[in-house]
């Protein structure tokens, strides 16, 4: 499994534990972010890349920073490797 794929399971982990914490379901998040139900469970599962945009939106309706759903170990990995 490449760096990347690691950095996007572990934000798609980030998100569903954050929901979870809150007590929200994947219909009530997907409620107040706009998105569909189906498009947060591709989130959660990894699979599907977000654009930044929407990675902010999502944090902003789990009233969380977006740094702090970014799996910052990763981070210097993956930079160095599209560099």
């Amino acid at each position: 499994m490449e760096e990347w794929e690691k950095f996007r399971l572990r934000f798609s982990k980030a998100v569903r534990d954050r929901r979870n914490a809150l007590g929200l379901s994947q219909g009530a998040l997907a409620k107040s972010s706009g998105f569909s139900r189906s498009y947060i469970a591709d989130v959660e599962r990894g699979a599907r890349s977000i654009t930044l945009k929407n990675a902010w939106r999502l944090a902003y309706c789990l009233q969380i920073e977006l740094a702090d759903l970014l799996p910052t170990s990763e981070l210097t990995s993956v930079a160095a490797q599209s560099a």
